[in-house]
């Protein structure tokens, strides 16, 4: 009896990970066919903001471990936008590798739609410290290729 419930526990976590994997995959085919959304632009008051936290290695540590935390589910892992959860999104999450677009952007233009949030993106200024988003800016930028 012992070894049919080890038997079962390895069945329901062998089970469980090949499901992860597979919403995973699904969410990668399948975030590509949906649409941008509409252009997302910043007051200019905001785009002209500059950013007061220097990207510097500890900066890029600490915006690593909140993007990891608030921003990989939709964005993923390397930022393309194709996180596990932007497989129920209306539209696609922003690919945040895409050096065009990023550079077209300014620090505080990013900031402002990170701390103002849009749609399926939530306004993250309750959530983190100004700092906080400053360190995940710094870190959105290394994604960017």
């Amino acid at each position: 009896m012992q070894n049919q419930t080890k038997l079962n526990r390895k069945s329901s976590a062998f089970i469980l990970g090949a499901l992860t994997l597979s919403m995973a995959f699904v969410g990668a085919v399948h975030a590509a066919d949906k649409p941008m959304g509409p252009p997302w632009d910043a007051p200019s008051s905001a785009s002209s903001k500059k950013n007061p936290v220097s990207a510097d290695k500890a900066s890029l540590r600490k915006g690593k471990k909140l993007y990891k935390a608030a921003c990989l589910p939709c964005h993923g892992a390397t930022g393309k936008g194709n996180g596990a959860a932007a497989v129920a999104l209306p539209i696609h999450p922003g690919n945040l590798t895409d050096s065009k677009r990023m550079s077209g952007q300014s620090d505080g233009a990013i900031f402002w739609k990170m701390s103002e949030g849009r749609g399926p993106m939530p306004p993250f200024k309750a959530s983190f410290s100004d700092t906080d988003r400053w360190n995940i800016l710094n870190y959105i930028r290394t994604l960017a290729k």
